[in-house]
C-alpha cells in the first residue's frame, strides 16, 4: 500500500492506494473502476485499488462520457484501460505527460516545421493557429519557449539538412578543408580570397543555423567529432592576405552546392 495526497477546494485529503490482496486483507470490497460511482472503491487493470471520489459526465468532441476521478489517477469512462504504474501525475489520464500530448497535436507539429524553416514565431502562430484572442496567443507562445518545442524545432534542422547530405561530419570537412585552402593559398589570388570568403560565410551561417556557433566558436559534437575549431582563425588569415566585405551564404547556396557535386 501507499499513499496520494490530493489537493481538493475543501483541503488535503490523503487515499492510500491498495493492492488487490491488501484490500481483500482490509475487507474493502471494490468493484471494476468502469463501475464505480462516488465512493466506492475502484479496481485498475493493473490491480490497484483506489476510492473514486468524482464522476462527472461531460460532453466532448461531440459525446458525452463519464471523468472518473480516483485516489490513484483519472481516466475517462471511454478508455480501453486504465492502468495507474508508470502515470507522470494522478492528474493526467495516460501515461504521458502534458508536454508529449502537446508536442503530439498536429498544429504544434504544423508550427515546428515552419519555425525551423525560418518563419518567425508569431508569422507561424498567426498562420497554424490563427488565435482569436490575446491569451490563446500567448499559450501557444509558452509552447514554443519551452525545451521540448526548442528540441523539436532543433532536430527538424538536423533531419532536413541531412535529407541534402549536410551532416556534422560533411560540415566539419568543410571547415578544415576551407582552413586548408586558405592557408595554402598566396596573397595575390584575390579571385579565390573572394571565393573563400564566400565558403566561409555559407559554412557561418549554416554552423549557425544547427547550433554550433556559441561565443565566436564552432563547437563540433564531442561524441562525433574531436576538437573545437576557432572561426576567428579564418577572419585572421583573410585579414592577412587580403582585404574584403565578408560575403553573406545562405542554407540555399549550400544545399545547390550539395546537389551539383552530387550530380
Amino acid at each position: 500500500m501507499y499513499e496520494v495526497t490530493i489537493n481538493h477546494k475543501a483541503g488535503k485529503r490523503v487515499y492510500p492506494i491498495y493492492t488487490e490482496k491488501e484490500a481483500r486483507k482490509a475487507g474493502i470490497k471494490y468493484v471494476y473502476w468502469k463501475h464505480a460511482q462516488v465512493g466506492d472503491y475502484g479496481c485498475s487493470d493493473d490491480g490497484r485499488i483506489a476510492e473514486c471520489y468524482s464522476r462527472e459526465r461531460l460532453r466532448e468532441n461531440n459525446r458525452e462520457r463519464d471523468y472518473i476521478k480516483f485516489g490513484s489517477g483519472v481516466t475517462w469512462s471511454s478508455s480501453p484501460q486504465f492502468v495507474v504504474k508508470g502515470r507522470q501525475s494522478v492528474h493526467i489520464a495516460s501515461k504521458r505527460s502534458e508536454m508529449e500530448r502537446e508536442m503530439s497535436k498536429k498544429a504544434t507539429k504544423a508550427l515546428v516545421n515552419m519555425v525551423a524553416r525560418r518563419v518567425p514565431i508569431l508569422k507561424a502562430i498567426d498562420e497554424v493557429v490563427a488565435p482569436e484572442t490575446l491569451s490563446q496567443r500567448d499559450r501557444w507562445l509558452r509552447v514554443t519557449n519551452t525545451k521540448e518545442f526548442q528540441m523539436a524545432v532543433q532536430n527538424e534542422k538536423v533531419r532536413m539538412l541531412e535529407k541534402q547530405g549536410i551532416t556534422d561530419e560533411k560540415l566539419a570537412e568543410e571547415w578544415d578543408k576551407l582552413k586548408q585552402d586558405v592557408e595554402s593559398a598566396s596573397a595575390d589570388q584575390v579571385a579565390l580570397l573572394e571565393q573563400f570568403k564566400l565558403r566561409r560565410g555559407i559554412l557561418q551561417d549554416l554552423s549557425n543555423y544547427k547550433g554550433w556557433s556559441r561565443e565566436d566558436k564552432v563547437k563540433l559534437k564531442q561524441e562525433q567529432i574531436e576538437g573545437v575549431f576557432d572561426t576567428k582563425m579564418l577572419g585572421e588569415i583573410l585579414q592577412i592576405k587580403g582585404e574584403s566585405k565578408e560575403a553573406e551564404g545562405t542554407v540555399e547556396q549550400l544545399t545547390q552546392s550539395a546537389k551539383s557535386d552530387e550530380s
